[in-house]
């Protein structure tokens, strides 16, 4: 491997250890970069690697929240997983539940680690059209074990950014949370909903 390539590695595992400095239980997750890629990319290359990960602001697109296309997590964070079919919608929005359920801290690593995706067709593996918007069978399926138990990057409750992870704190934020928090925790979902009102009647952004 050539420097840049290295780089660019151990940035990445840089800031994991970030998170692993900071706390003894983690999910890391971020945005993707959505981008039409006809070429092949010689990585080996310094100029062509750097200038390839410059353009991504301008030729790619951040997917939407829903999507989650890698985690980091500490070593046997995960106990029983059930049977969901990897790569179909579902599965990693209930991993971001489970976190979130489990009190483990999920943190919003997208300003600080780059990853793009590849723009591609969907006529393989008997699939015709995107899996997220048209569930097939193992999309049905994963839907069958979830049962509406998901979240997004969005509920996310820590970042990731230069360096340092935050809790997030901002208004928007709580009110989302507060929202959430009954689908984490139903067994409190009345208490949850009271407090939800009382602090949107007494807590307003300034």
């Amino acid at each position: 491997f050539k420097a840049s390539i290295l780089a660019r590695k151990f940035i990445f595992v840089g800031e994991i250890k970030w998170v692993a400095d900071t706390m003894k239980k983690f999910l890391i997750i971020g945005h993707r970069w959505d981008m039409d890629i006809h070429e092949k990319i010689d990585f080996q290359s310094d100029t062509i690697e750097r200038d390839f990960w410059q353009i991504v602001p301008d030729k790619g697109k951040l997917h939407a929240p829903s999507g989650i296309d890698y985690f980091v997590f500490n070593k046997g964070l995960w106990r029983n997983i059930p049977d969901f079919i990897i790569g179909r919608p579902g599965f990693d929005n209930w991993l971001i539940w489970k976190a979130r359920r489990r009190r483990v801290p999920v943190v919003d690593a997208t300003k600080a680690i780059q990853v793009v995706h590849q723009n591609h067709h969907f006529n393989f593996h008997n699939l015709k059209q995107d899996p997220k918007i048209h569930l097939e069978e193992e999309g049905q399926s994963n839907s069958r074990i979830h049962k509406g138990r998901i979240l997004n990057i969005l509920d996310a409750d820590y970042t990731l950014f230069n360096g340092k992870v935050n809790k997030k704190a901002d208004y928007d934020f709580k009110i989302r949370n507060l929202h959430r928090l009954p689908g984490i925790y139903p067994e409190f979902a009345i208490l949850i909903k009271m407090y939800r009102r009382i602090y949107k009647l007494f807590f307003k952004p300034e």
